[in-house]
């Protein structure tokens, strides 16, 4: 059994193909909308995490009345595992609850520029692998 699992087992169906889509999709993913989550689950962040730590243009747009006390204390009960910390650069806090988040369309405006900054940071780190020392600015 994995923590917060609500006494399921994560690793048997149908959680178990639920979880390797999530980690398929974030793999591909430019943003994750997040609305009321509070991220303690820790097999739920860690996957969120390590899908951000490796897929360098996905953006976490997250909707919650206070993101940042939200994101302190899972990162408090985390015990610096899986830790947001790191990746706050790429997380997009929207301080509404859901209903007024989506009916003032804020959530709908903050994925074309979580995904544009995700897609200049993609080509920046392209041109950075390849060596190549020319701006990547369009």
């Amino acid at each position: 059994m994995e923590p917060g699992a609500a006494g399921k087992d994560a690793h048997s169906e149908p959680y178990a193909t639920l979880v390797e889509r999530l980690r398929t999709s974030l793999r591909k993913a430019s943003a994750l909308v997040v609305i009321g989550y509070s991220f303690r689950d820790l097999h739920v962040k860690t996957i969120v995490t390590e899908a951000m730590s490796e897929n360098k243009k996905l953006r976490l747009v997250v909707v919650d009345p206070f993101p940042l006390a939200m994101f302190e204390a899972s990162d408090r009960l985390a015990a610096s595992r899986a830790s947001f910390a790191e990746l706050r650069a790429r997380i997009h806090p929207i301080p509404l609850g859901a209903a007024e988040a989506l009916q003032t369309h804020e959530v709908r405006e903050s994925i074309p520029s979580a995904m544009h900054v995700a897609q200049l940071e993609a080509e920046w780190y392209e041109v950075r692998r390849r060596g190549n020392r020319q701006t990547v600015l369009s």
